[in-house]
């Protein structure tokens, strides 16, 4: 019942659809402090190492978990049930992510936990995106009463918070960042189809377009190459949803996963060899790591809970128990 409860409280699965489930804004702002724990990696570990944090009902509510790769070792970051949605800072110091429909910020060891935005209209802020300059953090916000969702911007330290985009009921959601800072690519459902496509903006705001023809499916959550080349994304163009990756102008479009399942929200690694992703091809949401042509496909969790929305980065095994040290001894065993 428990990890039921929390299923329900928590929203933007992306299983069934591409657009983000508003949260239920009546959860609690989470405010207590993580209890870390480690856990036995129980499948490959990520093909070409790195580290991945992750979304993860495991331990019955909503809580992010970083897993090393190379050592094949999971922690847990957090453990207040309404977590979601991360990402690192470039140096991997800062964790900013979504609880209780606020974004927070803690340091790398969970100290240091504090409200990012503030007050923003509508309520539910979610799926942060820090930029790589470390200077501001991209994010989205379900606006309520059929409004839709919207993309706002607000410097790393809470600051100047400014919103991006502003078509009511259109949905803009899903931002990610160009290398250079300089853009924001996201999805929106502006065009005449309504079903969803890539856009891409400059990072005030301005210039908004498409980067790819208006077609008659949903194409959603981009994720864009390190070297700003290429753009990777969930489209459901042949009847189910599988990842698809195109040329940073909307060419060369590229099918890379053939399964049954569903196959979202892919994120290039930071050399950008490989790319994450979740499906439910075996029967439960689980994180998977692939080549960037499509090859080599692993999964690398194994729970019957679901685990969700990977992201690079993180700092590495050795820090990180320095850090769990304050929380008391963990179990490292494979």
């Amino acid at each position: 019942m428990r990890t039921k409860d929390a299923i329900s409280r928590v929203a933007g699965v992306f299983i069934v659809a591409a657009i983000l489930l508003p949260w239920n804004t009546a959860i609690a702002e989470a405010t207590s402090s993580p209890a870390f724990q480690s856990h036995r990696c129980p499948t490959a570990s990520i093909p070409g190492g790195g580290t991945i944090t992750f979304t993860s009902f495991r331990d019955g509510d909503s809580d992010l978990y970083i897993m090393y790769g190379s050592e094949c070792k999971i922690v847990q970051l957090t453990n207040d049930g309404v977590n979601a949605f991360s990402s690192w800072s470039p140096d991997n110091s800062k964790l900013v992510f979504s609880s209780g429909g606020y974004l927070y910020v803690m340091n790398a060891d969970g100290s240091g936990r504090t409200q990012l935005a503030g007050y923003a209209p509508g309520g539910v802020q979610s799926i942060p995106d820090w930029s790589p300059d470390g200077a501001k953090i991209v994010f989205q916000i379900n606006m309520g009463s059929y409004q839709g969702q919207e993309i706002f911007i607000v410097n790393a330290d809470g600051t100047n918070l400014q919103q991006l985009t502003a078509d009511i009921g259109r949905d803009n959601h899903s931002p990610t960042w160009l290398p250079d800072s300089s853009q924001i690519v996201f999805t929106s459902r502006r065009g005449p189809v309504n079903d969803g496509d890539i856009w891409i903006m400059l990072a005030d705001g301005t210039d908004q377009h498409i980067i790819m023809p208006d077609n008659d499916w949903p194409d959603s959550l981009p994720s864009m190459s390190p070297d700003g080349t290429r753009v990777a994304f969930a489209s459901r163009r042949d009847g189910n949803w599988e990842i698809y990756v195109m040329d940073a102008d909307g060419s060369n479009q590229t099918r890379l996963t053939y399964s049954s399942g569903r196959d979202t929200w892919p994120r290039w690694s930071p050399e950008g060899t490989r790319i994450a992703f979740q499906s439910d091809r075996d029967g439960n949401n689980e994180i998977y790591v692939m080549y960037a042509d499509g090859s080599h496909q692993t999964r690398v969790t194994d729970n019957p809970a679901m685990d969700l929305y990977p992201e690079w980065g993180g700092p590495s095994l050795h820090q990180s128990c320095l850090c769990q040290s304050k929380m008391g001894p963990l179990d490292h065993k494979k």
